[in-house]
Order: structure tokens, then C-alpha cells, then sequence
């Protein structure tokens, strides 16, 4: 299998206090990793979201996490490093993604700093989970998003938030997602979005691009097989060879699986929706 979103760290190698006991063994039972990906990781985008928060000039944060493995993984992680940071964490617990609002939660938030807001709230969650509901309220409760900045990951880095919480309510809204901003693309990558665009409409979606990585690096191993005289339906040689990939030239840039089989480039892209839109701000890296 090679994933192009999975970002829980221990599918592939051990994060303190992130991952599982017995991860990521417990997955492998013979012994033999038959898993790989593109997508940096949720203890990477911890790290390069407490740059962001740095950046941003951010002393103070309460987190909320859907209380699911993707959701409160990234969540933790984003409070070890921004605690690391200096980031001071005012609160940290997880919603009821079923509940109909939640303006008793964003109040509680809004006195959590010594009886005033905080500087931002970090919303672990995708956002099937509620996610525009809570981006909703915060502004119902604590104002627009330059007083109580909203920061959210890859899993509410879809036009859904804007579209499920409105254009106003979303604008400035920051979210980080595995991938390159697009000026920061190859060529090859520009040329991927442009023919993308012109079959099927613009986006602006993170994973389109790990996506056509994903496919090109499967289709990269059959034929490493291929070449060498290999039977390229044998699973366990095609197996070899996409763990066997270095160096490979894709829309990303050149990159190579580690002996884990996460990619060698833990890249991130940080954006805020401006005028109803994301907008690609710039790269982030660990």
C-alpha cells in the first residue's frame, strides 16, 4: 500500500507521545514494513506549526481535538511543540463532534487566559467531525479571526470550512497540509496543476498533487520490476521496489522512500483563506 494522506506517525515509526505502544511493529507482524507514503507526518506538522505560531507572534492557545486518532494526534503533537516553543497551552480537551453548536465551549474559551481569550485556538479535527460549526462559533463568540486567530491542519484544509462556515466568518483563517506551496512547485509540478486545471477545474486541494505521486511512484516500482526481468504481478518484488525507490523525479521534486517508508521530503504548506479562498502563503518545513 502507498498512501498519499495517512499522517498518523506510528503507521511507519515512533513519535514520543504521539504514538501507540507497539507501534509500528503491531502493523507488521512477519516483520516486513508493506506500507509506504507521502504525506509528512503529524509530529512534523506539530513542529511547523509551532513555527507558525512563533511567527505569528502567538503567547497563549487552548486546543480542541474531535477526539479521534487523526484529530487528537495532531492536536498532541501541536502541544508538545508549541509548548517546546513557548507557547503557552491554556486548556486542551475534546468536543462532541455530534453536538448541535458550541457557543457553551467558545465562551468557557473566551475567559480560559485569565479571564480573557486566548491569542488563537488550535482546532484538532477533520471536517466531516464539525469542524466549520466550531470555526462558527469561535466567531460568534470571540470575534473575527484576527483577534482570536483560528488555526486548524490538514484535515479542515478544504474549501468545505469556507463553504460550511461562510466567506466571512473563515477569512483569515490559518491551516498548514503536507505538500509545497504552489510558487514553491518544480516545473513538473506546475505543469501537473495546469493540465489538472484544464481537465478538471482549478484546486487548490493539498493531497491532488501526493495524489499523482502516489500513482507515479506505484507505476515507477512495477516497472523497476519489469526491467529487470522480474514478474511484475509477484507482490513481494514489487513490494522490494517501491522500498527500493531513491531519488524519484515526480510533480514534488526528487525524493526517495526511507527505510520506514515515509518520503524524504517533510514538507508542509502553510496558507489563510483571504477574499473567501485559500491562499498559499509559503513552505514549512520541520
Amino acid at each position: 500500500m502507498i498512501s498519499p494522506a495517512n499522517t498518523a506517525p506510528g503507521l511507519t515509526h515512533v513519535a514520543e507521545g504521539i504514538s501507540s505502544p507497539g507501534e509500528p511493529e503491531k502493523y507488521y507482524p512477519s516483520g516486513v514494513r508493506n506500507y509506504a507514503r507521502l504525506a509528512a507526518t503529524d509530529d512534523l506538522q506539530g513542529l511547523v506549526i509551532a513555527k507558525l505560531l512563533v511567527e505569528l507572534g502567538i503567547k497563549t492557545m487552548y486546543i480542541i481535538d474531535d477526539q479521534e486518532l487523526y484529530g487528537k494526534g495532531v492536536a498532541d503533537s501541536v502541544e508538545i511543540a508549541a509548548t517546546a516553543a513557548g507557547v503557552t497551552i491554556v486548556g486542551h480537551e475534546g468536543f462532541d463532534t455530534k453536538a448541535a453548536d458550541y457557543k457553551a465551549l467558545m465562551t468557557k474559551i473566551s475567559t480560559s487566559n485569565g479571564g480573557a481569550a486566548p491569542d488563537a485556538l488550535f482546532v484538532g479535527s477533520i471536517i466531516d467531525n464539525n469542524g466549520a460549526q466550531t470555526l462558527k462559533d469561535k466567531v460568534a463568540i470571540m470575534g473575527d479571526n484576527t483577534k482570536v486567530k483560528f488555526i486548524g491542519p490538514d484535515g479542515l484544509f478544504t474549501a468545505s470550512l469556507v463553504e460550511g462556515a461562510g466567506a466571512d466568518v473563515a477569512e483569515g483563517v490559518y491551516v498548514t497540509a503536507p505538500g509545497l506551496a504552489l510558487k514553491d512547485l518544480t516545473d513538473a509540478g506546475k505543469v501537473f496543476y495546469t493540465d489538472y486545471e484544464a481537465k478538471f477545474g482549478a484546486t487548490k486541494e493539498p493531497y491532488a498533487i501526493l495524489a499523482y505521486d502516489t500513482m507515479g511512484a506505484a507505476l515507477k516500482a512495477i516497472n523497476d520490476v519489469c526491467a529487470a526481468g522480474g514478474d511484475p504481478s509477484d507482490r513481494e518484488s514489487v513490494r522490494a521496489a517501491v522500498f527500493a525507490l531513491k531519488d524519484f523525479d515526480g510533480a514534488l521534486g526528487t525524493w526517495s522512500f526511507n527505510e520506514n517508508g515515509d518520503i524524504s521530503l517533510p514538507f508542509f504548506v502553510a496558507a489563510q483563506v483571504q477574499g473567501g479562498k485559500f491562499v498559499d502563503a509559503y513552505t514549512l518545513t520541520p
